[in-house]
């Protein structure tokens, strides 16, 4: 199946693009396929443009193995994961409603789930659903009352002890971000928007969202081996989607990271710079990034215009900019 789904990515070859539609065929018609087969069929038709096939495979294994760890590298069940990954999946193909319909089901699922029984990140899950229900609420919905409803129960999610305290809090400023843009616009959002003085957790938020939305590539790309072509393919189409700037930024965001983390400077450059360019959350973070890239790339000229405009457009970045100049000298 791989090597099938590689030759078509990287040659184009429609040969082999039949034989994984062949491929997937067999796979989900013979004997009592497992969880990992469903999802690996799911996201083999999800790269062939397949999108309501690959929501049946899901909603299959959802129904058959509901509680059932899903094949992706983090303890999440399958009737969890299943649900982020059909939402993204309905939007992609433009069906709003539908997309709408599983984030409130799922975001009940989660608030009625036991801790032990879902994921250490559940609260953070349930966060997402609300920002997730907010921007399609203000973009697709009712409008700007109900977004700001679902972004208030994000914001109030309450404190988490230890690891876990910098995700909340990362995810709650987000939501004050957010409601302060859908209330008095961008350019007073960027203004009060507060810093995020350690990037990791925004990097990890990015790279959970990629995992429980498919744009990662698993389970058909290991969750050891990273990244590759499968995974760039369903970046840059979601990227080049219209349906939602959150995915579009956290995908830039953590692929742009992890081709930093390789050492890819030039890819990561590119991700870097597109999600800086917007007005969003994370355009600071990943401009505080690009600086570090150019820096790396020896262009320290341009590493410090990118500083500069950073603090400029976010003043309460400041403090963050000074401190990264300050270790340049």
């Amino acid at each position: 199946m791989v090597k099938a789904v590689l030759s078509w990515l990287s040659d184009g070859n429609e040969l082999a693009g039949d034989e994984c539609d062949r491929l997937v065929h067999a796979l989900l018609t013979t004997g009592e396929p497992s969880v990992y087969a469903y999802f690996m069929g799911a996201q083999v038709a999800n790269l062939r443009g397949k999108p309501l096939e690959a929501i049946s495979a899901i909603e299959t294994a959802i129904e058959k193995y509901p509680d059932e760890r899903a094949p992706v590298g983090l303890r999440v069940p399958t009737k969890v994961w299943g649900r982020f990954w059909i939402a993204n999946l309905a939007k992609e193909s433009g069906d709003m409603a539908r997309a709408k319909r599983v984030y409130e089901d799922l975001l009940s699922t989660l608030k009625d789930m036991q801790t032990s029984d879902v994921t250490t990140y559940r609260t953070e899950s349930i966060m997402m659903c609300e920002l997730l229900l907010a921007e399609m609420e203000r973009e697709h919905g009712q409008g700007k009352q109900e977004a700001l409803s679902y972004l208030k129960a994000a914001e109030d999610a309450g404190e988490a002890d230890g690891a876990r305290r910098a995700g909340i809090a990362l995810r709650q400023s987000w939501a004050r971000y957010e409601s302060i843009r859908t209330t008095k616009g961008s350019a007073i959002a960027n203004a009060e928007l507060p810093p995020v003085s350690d990037a990791f957790p925004a990097y990890e938020l990015a790279a959970h969202h990629l995992f429980l939305t498919g744009i990662s590539g698993s389970p058909l790309v290991g969750y050891v081996k990273g990244m590759n072509v499968v995974t760039k393919r369903l970046v840059d189409r979601t990227v080049e989607g219209e349906y939602s700037q959150v995915d579009r930024d956290l995908a830039r965001l953590g692929y742009g990271y992890d081709q930093h983390h390789k050492g890819n400077l030039e890819e990561a450059e590119k991700y870097y710079a597109s999600l800086f360019e917007d007005d969003s959350f994370f355009s600071p973070v990943a401009g505080i990034s690009l600086a570090r890239v150019k820096k790396a790339q020896q262009d320290t000229g341009e590493a410090r215009a990118v500083l500069d405009r950073v603090q400029s457009k976010y003043p309460g970045y400041d403090s963050v900019v000074t401190e990264i100049r300050q270790s340049w000298e």
